[in-house]
């Protein structure tokens, strides 16, 4: 889910990234990061367990796990970094010339992770 950038870093909680390694087994968590960040949500904070490196339509996002209940965030300044651009208005991450539908849920954008033949070329 695109994120305001609160967190300042792409995060994730641990239970959605077990979810994921049910459906893809190749994404492991890298525990050596573990500490290195705390992420604050809210009033709390949250310590960094590791890293996830996540596939994507948009390429390879890395993802800090944290111990919350927390959704894949994807922050303000990774997506910056990537030039992706978040239109609310039509639903779209826009990247280059590629655009990824967005699909609005409970309140909040959410992108699938394999909904590629959805995906269009500006040309």
């Amino acid at each position: 889910m695109p994120d305001s950038g609160a967190a300042g870093i792409s995060s994730a909680g641990e239970q959605q990234v077990l979810a994921l390694q049910k459906k893809d087994s190749s994404i492991q968590i890298d525990t050596s990061t573990a500490g290195s960040n705390t992420i604050r949500f809210g009033k709390g904070t949250a310590i960094v367990k590791g890293i996830v490196r996540v596939p994507t339509l948009l390429g390879t996002i890395n993802f800090y796990v944290v111990l919350t209940n927390t959704p894949f965030l994807l922050c303000l300044q990774d997506m910056d970094a990537m030039g992706v651009r978040f239109d609310n208005l039509k639903n779209v991450l826009i990247q280059g010339k590629k655009i990824i539908p967005i699909v609005r849920k409970w309140g909040h954008p959410w992108m699938h992770l394999d909904k590629e033949e959805e995906t269009k070329t500006i040309t």
